[in-house]
């Protein structure tokens, strides 16, 4: 219930009643000549209730509306819609809006736009689509109940949300798309609707196994949006798919658009991709062979290489295992370099002291006083960025060679794209993590703005400079993607197990808890899943149907393992929290002995005031090189892309294909500029991603507890329902100690 939700909200909040249509300006009051009535929600939610205990009805529920709410309050809904408690929304049609339909959180009224109405009258072919709304917006309303009416904030262990997180309507319409309502084989009635102009009622019936298939095309998947909270009055379906902030994976966008071809871009995204990953591959965490287990503090390559590609596994389609496409190996994932991310090397905690010594690809340290820290005379750059410029060059050589001995039938024409994929990830990686934002700024008159350095003996004056990139970054770069893939809360809602069968999260854990040091753990993680294996093959039953989700119902073994895993991943992430939220231990743009940090200098996060002028900088960059590559491969004459991409690499006086975006983006954002200026105001940007950061960390663990005590209770034993559920399976105890 968010109104800065990005897909299928942005319907803006309003304090009044009035209707007002955006484009005229004008009062737009709802349309009085048609009515909408519509019940089938609500059915089909009651449906749902009759054919589900209160524990399975609150696992389901759960998965859609938060894990913040305790089960009793979602069996307190189960009850009240089992004894009429529910009631229906009012509906009501208008005749503008920005969005198909909205939901007034206050009103409680489901507010349809007129033509997505009329598309419904008009054609049976739109049915699906009223439905995906009614739905949808019905999701919002029992949020609303749920958190306003049937919680006690009193009695929940901790504070929760006045709104779920993410797009809970989609959710919600997802899943009930899903359920095997009785009636699904036949016609069912969707709504009436009334025109008082005529005095002509029509009904709406839908073939409900067809229209739940359309339901759910309008109702794409949600993991790829960002999940944010608000407390917004109105909450709007529409569709459209927007997202705030920048990535490496929007600006890939870029070279879909030139290239084309899903396959060819995924494979150039691939060894983008990788490059951020590779970054989990740090010295201060990797255990070399030679060392002991000791899980969380260090962990091996080869652990670390299989997390990543449990999590390529869920990222790209294309993957083969069969013809290694989009496998990721040691070879291929490589480990953290400097010079792979133009970040600066230097290093102020040498330990270990020397990186090889754990794996023999880490780059040695950098310490003070080495030549490559000095800035470059002529190029008015810190000298290690040549080394980057080199590394990007490599890549891009590499890429032609695979390309040009390649064959349909292997992995080569793949393997270059992916090279050349990473090549472009350093160079976007130029604009988001160094000063060349702000010095173009600065050319372009903005002589206010922090160049986060200072004067140097070089033609420039103010030299080009990254980022010392630590601990803190590592984290804040990998934290939220790895967490969502360890502990991912809609996994609660177990769809039926194959024997066999292992989840991105069983894999996960099995690689976690094969590096700590008491093997008991994984034994028991193990003993469990054999246990769901034999479980899976059993003759089904239609109660093992309904309650598919008890497959996978963990038992005691599963838990301590479960838990220890979790809590070894916590002290990992709690160990880096707190430098990460140190902020700014020092100012560049004053103290010239001071090494900028990535964090301080970095523009990955929309918080910072120049994220976006580094993201068109970067896809002008990425536009160009990758025309120049086309042109290369297909045989047409053009510039060198491999010294075309290295020309990018410069500073800021000595090119000019920037200017122009630099000046038309300062025009438009005048404010931002001024931000730059303030130390202050760059500072409170970093303090918004370190808390968010940290925020992210508390919820993580707020859903791991709540899963933990669903299962077991706060004491460790099985709660009644385990109990109950083993009774209802015949079953008199746990099958294992």
């Amino acid at each position: 219930m968010h109104v800065q939700d990005t897909y299928p909200r942005r319907f803006p909040a309003r304090k009044t009643r009035q209707i007002t249509d955006h484009v005229t300006g004008k009062s737009c009051a709802p349309r009085e000549n048609l009515v909408i009535h519509s019940d089938f929600a609500l059915r089909q939610l009651t449906a749902l209730a009759t054919h589900t205990n209160p524990c399975e009805f609150a696992l389901q529920m759960a998965a859609i509306f938060g894990y913040d709410l305790d089960i009793k309050t979602y069996s307190a809904l189960h009850s009240a819609i089992l004894s009429g408690g529910v009631q229906n929304p009012a509906y009501q049609v208008v005749a503008c809006a920005t969005a198909h339909a909205d939901y007034d959180n206050l009103d409680r009224t489901i507010r349809i736009h007129r033509p997505a109405l009329l598309r419904a009258l008009q054609s049976p072919d739109s049915l699906g689509e009223l439905a995906a709304i009614l739905m949808h917006e019905f999701g919002h309303h029992l949020d609303n109940l749920l958190r306003t009416e049937l919680s006690d904030q009193k009695r929940s262990a901790a504070p929760y949300d006045t709104d779920a997180q993410g797009e809970e309507g989609l959710r919600y319409a997802r899943h009930m798309a899903l359920f095997q309502w009785p009636e699904a084989n036949k016609m069912v009635e969707l709504a009436t609707c009334l025109d008082k102009a005529s005095g002509n009622t029509t009904l709406l019936s839908i073939d409900y196994a067809a229209a739940m298939q359309q339901v759910i095309a309008h109702q794409p998947p949600e993991d790829n949006r960002p999940s944010t909270s608000g407390g917004g009055q109105r909450e709007s379906f529409e569709a459209g798919n927007t997202e705030k902030g920048h990535t490496h994976e929007t600006i890939n966008d870029v070279v879909y658009d030139i290239m084309g071809g899903p396959l060819v871009a995924q494979a150039i995204y691939f060894g983008n991709w990788l490059q951020d990953y590779s970054q989990l591959l740090d010295p201060k965490i990797v255990r070399a062979t030679s060392m002991p287990k000791n899980f969380p503090d260090v962990l091996s390559r080869e652990a670390l290489t299989k997390i990543v590609d449990v999590l390529a596994t869920a990222k790209f389609r294309h993957r083969d295992p069969e013809r290694g496409s989009f496998v990721v190996t040691p070879e291929v994932l490589g480990v953290y370099r400097p010079s792979e991310h133009i970040d600066n090397p230097s290093v102020t905690d040498p330990s270990p002291a020397d990186p090889t010594t754990r794996d023999k690809d880490f780059e040695p340290w950098t310490l003070k006083g080495d030549p490559i820290l000095e800035v470059d005379y002529d190029t008015s750059m810190k000298k290690y960025i040549q080394r980057s410029a080199d590394a990007m060059k490599v890549r891009m050589v590499r890429s032609f060679e695979l390309r040009e001995h390649g064959s349909p039938d292997d992995n080569n024409v793949i393997n270059g794209m992916r090279e050349f994929g990473a090549a472009l990830h350093i160079l976007e990686d130029y604009f988001a993590h160094s000063n060349f934002a702000e010095l173009s700024l600065i050319k372009a008159g903005h002589t206010n703005v922090l160049p986060w350095t200072t004067p140097a003996e070089c033609k420039a004056g103010l030299p080009v400079v990254t980022g010392r990139f630590g601990g803190a970054d590592v984290i804040a770069s990998l934290a939220a993607p790895l967490a969502k893939m360890l502990f991912k809360p809609k996994d609660l809602v177990f769809k039926p197990t194959v024997e066999g069968e292992r989840t991105e999260q069983d894999r996960i854990i099995q690689i976690m808890l094969s590096e700590h040091a008491n093997p008991t753990y994984l034994e028991a993680f193990e003993s469990y899943l054999k246990f769901r294996d034999a479980w899976a093959s059993m003759p089904g039953s239609r109660y093992l149907e309904l309650a598919s989700w008890a497959m996978a119902l963990p038992a005691q073994p599963l838990k301590n393992a479960y838990a220890q895993a979790m809590r070894d991943f916590f002290t990992l992430l709690g160990n880096s929290i707190g430098e990460s939220q140190s902020l700014i231990e020092g100012d560049p743009n004053t103290d010239p002995t001071f090494e900028v940090s990535h964090s301080q200098l970095a523009k990955d996060h929309a918080e910072h005031p120049l994220h976006d002028l580094a993201a068109r900088l970067a896809k002008e960059a990425v536009g160009q090189v990758t025309r120049a590559t086309l042109a290369r491969w297909l045989g047409e004459p053009t510039d060198d892309p491999v010294e075309l991409a290295a020309s990018f690499l410069c500073h800021p006086q000595d090119s000019t294909w920037q200017d122009d975006i630099v000046e038309r983006w300062a025009q438009e954002n005048p404010e931002l500029v001024a931000r730059a200026e303030v130390l202050s105001e760059l500072e409170d940007a970093h303090r918004k991603v370190g808390k968010s950061i940290g925020d992210g960390m508390l919820r993580l663990q707020a859903d791991m507890n709540f899963a933990l005590n669903f299962y077991f209770g706060k004491d460790g034993d099985s709660t009644a329902f385990s109990k109950l559920l083993l009774k209802l399976l015949g079953i008199n105890k746990f099958p294992f100690k």
